[in-house]
């Protein structure tokens, strides 16, 4: 499974894969070492709340997710129809510096180009 570092810190030594990942860096791993998200169901027979605290590096919310995944706050990719709360929390769980009096058409621009693939370089 394709994972990316989202840590809030940045780059970040992670033992398990034998290297420091970089900020917004995707890597792959194992499912089993990748785990699952926390989330929060419903019991059919009590009708309580059941919460799932995940496992694995998905479980620590705000430092890895799953790269290619559908971005919760909104459609896969950022656009201008985001709040700017939205756009902001996106930012920030990406690691991408943006000031609060930013324009949203500047935060979709910071997001859209983070997301952007680096060109491959000649050998």
């Amino acid at each position: 499974m394709k994972l990316r570092n989202i840590n809030p810190l940045g780059a970040v030594d992670l033992p398990l894969v034998g290297r420091v990942l970089e900020p917004g860096e995707v890597f792959e791993v194992d499912d089993t070492l990748a785990g699952r998200a926390p989330s929060t169901s419903v019991d059919e027979d009590s009708g309580e709340e059941v919460h799932d605290l995940g496992s694995g590096l998905l479980a620590q919310v705000g430092n890895f997710e799953q790269a290619g995944a559908k971005d919760p706050l909104g459609p896969p990719v950022p656009t201008e129809e985001w709040s700017k709360a939205q756009l902001l929390e996106a930012a920030t769980r990406r690691g991408i510096d943006v000031a609060p009096t930013a324009k949203k058409a500047d935060i979709v621009a910071a997001l859209t180009a983070d997301a952007t693939p680096a060109p491959e370089e000649d050998q």
